[in-house]
């Protein structure tokens, strides 16, 4: 490649990053390559037994509860993060999805507490009519 055709990536590093997007789905697929690589590693692997055939099927119930409580927090908090980069002519296309974004959000934040504490629940439950 000649001179002339390099001297704009090195007389503006900001070009290369232009689309943003693009560059942010590099870095989390990167990043998320990187994290399954190091879980994958032997001796990672078999000391959190994920390579142990015996061990039973797990409870998701929490895990997923959790993860709706994270994503519905994040859908709540949505306007206040993607605004600046939904500003268009000076229109805030945030605003437009704020309704559904708020019901989602609570949806899912009621519906991930509730698998959270669902074998504390019942548990209660299962006691109460043991008493009956």
């Amino acid at each position: 490649m000649s001179p002339v055709k390099l001297a704009p990536l090195v007389t503006k590093p900001t070009a290369f990053f232009a689309a943003a997007p693009t560059s942010v789905r590099f870095y989390i697929t990167a990043l998320t390559l990187l994290v399954l690589l190091i879980v994958r590693i032997p001796g990672v692997w078999n000391k959190n037994g994920l390579g142990n055939p015996k061990s039973g099927k797990g409870n998701f119930t929490a895990p997923i509860g959790l993860v709706l409580l994270l994503m519905g927090f994040l859908l709540l908090t949505a306007p206040l993060w993607a605004s600046p980069e939904h500003i268009v002519d000076g229109f805030n296309y945030v605003t437009t999805l704020q309704l559904p974004l708020i019901v989602d959000g609570v949806t899912m934040m009621i519906g991930g507490a509730a698998l959270v504490f669902a074998r504390r629940l019942l548990t209660l439950r299962t006691r109460a009519m043991g008493n009956q």
